[in-house]
């Protein structure tokens, strides 16, 4: 399930989250538009931050770490 959008800016973060996870990088497109709204630095974060969370879900799924239900 997908939440709203506030903005263009919130939609090409999920449109980029979404292209890393089916290309593994951000298709022309949404890397065009991104640097309408993004410095070069925010873009590199962007990237980055987005990287770490997949990595970080990849390690919780192959050690199959379980939320804490306290």
């Amino acid at each position: 399930m997908r939440g709203e959008c506030r903005d263009e800016k919130d939609e090409l973060v999920v449109r980029a989250v979404d292209d890393l996870a089916r290309y593994y990088k951000i298709a022309q497109p949404t890397w065009s538009r991104l640097c309408q709204h993004f410095s070069d630095e925010e873009l590199m974060d962007l990237v980055v931050t987005i990287g770490g969370y997949f990595a970080l879900a990849m390690v919780v799924s192959s050690l199959q770490i379980e939320e804490d239900e306290t």
